[in-house]
C-alpha cells in the first residue's frame, strides 16, 4: 500500500512538471522585456526587399514594441520561407551588438531563430516599413537626416576612395567595404582616418554605397 502510494506521488509530481513545461512553452517568453534606451548606443533597420537600411534616430519606439516581443520554441525553419525580413541591429552602450530579424511568424535573434507571437513581430515589421516610407519622401519636403561615421582608407581609385568602416559602426554590420566619392578631393592615402557624413541610406551593392554623401573629413 505504502508503495502505490510513493508511485501515485512520483506520478503526480511528473505530471505537475510536465505540466508546467507546456505551459512555459506555450506562454513564451519575453526576451527584451527588461530593455531600455539608455542602454541602446545606436540602431539601424534593413528591410528586404528592397535591401535600404536606415539610421534611427528615435529610439524610445523601438523599445517599447522590443519589450512587446514573445517568442516560444526554437524554430531555424524560417531559411524555407520567402518574404520581407526587417533586421534591426542595435549597438549598445557596453559595445555589444546584437541583431534581431522580424520574419513572421518568426524572430530570429543573432541568427537563432524562434516562432514568435505574431501581433508584436507584424508591429516590428510595420514600423521599419514606416521608417522607411518616412526615408523615401519627396526631395522637396524638410527631411534631412545626417549621419556621421568614421573609416579606414583602404585604396584610392580616381575621384573615389574606397574605406572599411570601423568595426563597433553600423555600417560595418552592412558591409567591410564602401566606395565613397571623393568630391572634396582630398589627398588621400591608404590608411588615413576620414568622417564621413551622409543622408543614411545605404545602397545594395559591393562595395557598397552610401545614398547621399554630405561632407569628408580628414582626421588624421
Amino acid at each position: 500500500m505504502r508503495k502505490r502510494t510513493i508511485i501515485i506521488s512520483l506520478i503526480c509530481i511528473l505530471s505537475a512538471i510536465i505540466i508546467m513545461i507546456v505551459f512555459a512553452v506555450a506562454s513564451g517568453r519575453k526576451p527584451y522585456k527588461n530593455l531600455e534606451t539608455v542602454q541602446i548606443k545606436s540602431a539601424a533597420v534593413q528591410l528586404s526587399p528592397p535591401n535600404i537600411t536606415i539610421q534611427i534616430t528615435e529610439i524610445n519606439e523601438l523599445v517599447d514594441l522590443l519589450k512587446d516581443v514573445v517568442i516560444y520554441n526554437e524554430d531555424n525553419s524560417y531559411t524555407e520561407y520567402t518574404g520581407q525580413g526587417v533586421i534591426f541591429t542595435l549597438v549598445m552602450a557596453d559595445g555589444t551588438q546584437t541583431s534581431i530579424m522580424a520574419y513572421n511568424p518568426f524572430l530570429v535573434i543573432d541568427g537563432v531563430g524562434y516562432k514568435t507571437k505574431y501581433e508584436p513581430c507584424e508591429a516590428l515589421n510595420q514600423y521599419a516599413n514606416m521608417l522607411l516610407n518616412g526615408a523615401e519622401m519627396p526631395a522637396f519636403t524638410d527631411n534631412t537626416q545626417e549621419v556621421t561615421f568614421q573609416a579606414t582608407v583602404i585604396e584610392v581609385i580616381g575621384e573615389s576612395i574606397l574605406v572599411k568602416p570601423a568595426d563597433d559602426s553600423l555600417e560595418f554590420s552592412s558591409s567591410d567595404k564602401f566606395s565613397i566619392p571623393n568630391k572634396e578631393k582630398l589627398a588621400l592615402q591608404i590608411g588615413d582616418i576620414v568622417e564621413i557624413v551622409y543622408n543614411g541610406e545605404i545602397l545594395e551593392s559591393y562595395p557598397a554605397q552610401l545614398g547621399k554623401v554630405y561632407k569628408i573629413t580628414l582626421l588624421e
